[in-house]
């Protein structure tokens, strides 16, 4: 049996309240509780302790395409072990893989890639699902998203995704306003995967529709949406008014205004937003030339571009996005932090056993300095960076 430890900072974040001078109290990767230094009997504890620290939940990426080179769309479950423990780095605890539009075939192998490489035993962040981004979206608002392989809805064909995965889909993206997706939101809904409404140029009528049916997620908001009108409120208008939609933000300060977060903020409370790395195969490496879904990008100063200069993605990490939303937006901590932990949970039915620092849940935390910079990742009560 494993040796009951005691973690202890100045602050934990569990993030709905402030915990100050305690410790998360861990048995065999589980949380059992939250107390005071001075009520805890050391004789019965490996007490670990950080100075100058707080301790928060471990972040939850529920939208990325890949880092360090590699992209979820690769058939080699081993590029896996490399980017989980990048994550780890950056204090994400569990990731979710994003596929991007593309051929039956290749969606297929992708799918069932994912799917082995989560039984993989790995010293960093956990694949606990997978993202369909695609490919039944909006030709009008494809962005980086391959032209030739976006379609309408075949139920069959996504029937097969679902299957292929062993119901390891956990989220789908796809616009309310292409033939078929009613049904396939309705599918999608009573599987318990979450709908998110992406790459659509829907009136505010469509997408209330695709809300209406069973959607409840925005995918990477205002960004490959119809923007606002003020005689048409569109996607965007539907999914900030709408209580029951959650919205996913790139919080890199390039694809959002600070102040159009700052609106969503305001619009959707910390409830109802989730931040998201939208990130691909070139974060953590420097600017050049990349490949996204079999598109060119060009990357130059950590933005990444198609050739025509449209956003493809991101080269951001969790972490900093937390530094932006604090920092720069000035988003409460506790607030931020929800976005990116419980909230993300939550969108893939996992909260009951992550996302926040409660007893009985994961002992998947991380140690951020005064910088809210990573100092180390605990997954499972281990030290994994």
């Amino acid at each position: 049996m494993n040796r009951k430890k005691a973690f202890c900072a100045e602050k934990i974040y569990t993030p709905f309240e402030t915990r100050d001078e305690s410790c998360i109290l861990v048995t065999d990767g589980k949380i059992t509780g939250i107390k005071k230094q001075k009520e805890i009997d050391a004789s019965l504890y490996e007490m670990i302790f950080f100075e100058n620290s707080m301790i928060v939940p471990g972040f939850i990426d529920i939208h990325s395409h890949g880092v360090m080179g590699h992209d979820a769309m690769e058939p080699d479950i081993e590029i896996f072990r490399i980017e989980s423990k990048f994550y780890a780095e950056h204090g994400v605890t569990s990731f979710i893989p994003t596929t991007m539009t593309q051929s039956k075939s290749d969606t297929l192998l992708a799918i069932k890639t994912i799917g082995k490489a989560k039984d993989l035993k790995m010293n960093g962040a956990r694949i606990c699902g997978i993202h369909l981004e695609g490919p039944y979206f909006n030709m009008e608002k494809k962005g980086a998203q391959p032209a030739k392989y976006i379609r309408e809805v075949n139920l069959q064909e996504l029937q097969e995704f679902v299957q292929a995965s062993q119901d390891f889909v956990v989220i789908a993206a796809l616009a309310p306003e292409v033939k078929g997706a009613t049904e396939a939101i309705r599918y999608l809904s009573e599987k318990g995967i979450t709908v998110s409404l992406g790459h659509t140029n829907a009136t505010y009528e469509d997408a209330m529709s695709g809300i209406d049916a069973g959607a409840s997620q925005s995918t990477h908001t205002f960004n490959g949406m119809r923007a606002i009108h003020h005689r048409e409120p569109g996607v965007v208008g539907a999914v900030l008014l709408d209580n029951r939609v959650s919205c996913e933000l790139i919080a890199d300060m390039v694809h959002l205004n600070p102040h159009i977060i700052e609106m969503i903020y305001r619009l959707k409370g910390p409830e109802k937003m989730i931040l998201i790395s939208d990130s691909m195969s070139a974060t953590g490496l420097c600017d050049g030339n990349y490949s996204l879904g079999g598109e060119k990008v060009i990357v130059k100063d950590s933005v990444v571009c198609l050739t025509n200069g449209s956003l493809a993605g991101s080269t951001l990490t969790l972490d900093k996005a937390l530094r932006n939303m604090v920092n720069i937006v000035g988003i409460p901590l506790k607030d931020a932090l929800r976005m990116m932990t419980y909230n993300s949970a939550s969108a893939i039915s996992r909260s009951a056993v992550s996302g926040s620092i409660s007893t009985g849940k994961l002992a998947d935390f991380v140690v951020l300095d005064k910088a809210l910079r990573v100092k180390a990742t605990f997954i499972g009560g281990e030290k994994v960076f």
